[in-house]
């Protein structure tokens, strides 16, 4: 979990909770988290919650826990979640 600061490890998945600053800037975050996903053929969950937060859970389900898969979208993640800030 090195350099993944913004994401916990619990239940076989990691989860970040990122503020947006506002609910409009929060749901500008799925897409782009979205396409990154595709990208990786990777896909998390997202929920969009008031007043401004974005969590995002992403596990491997074929092999119930974490694989590289996880912790590299979620580097990606934080990345595009750093440059909006």
């Amino acid at each position: 979990m090195a350099g993944l600061d913004d994401w916990q490890l619990a239940d076989g998945a990691i989860r970040a909770d990122f503020r947006a600053g506002s609910f409009t800037a929060a749901a500008a975050l799925v897409p782009l988290i979205a396409d990154a996903a595709e990208r990786l053929d990777h896909h998390p969950d997202i929920d969009v919650r008031y007043p401004d937060h974005v969590v995002v859970v992403t596990t491997t389900h074929v092999t119930h826990g974490l694989t590289t898969h996880d912790t590299d979208l979620a580097r990606i993640i934080s990345a595009l979640v750093a440059e909006r800030a």
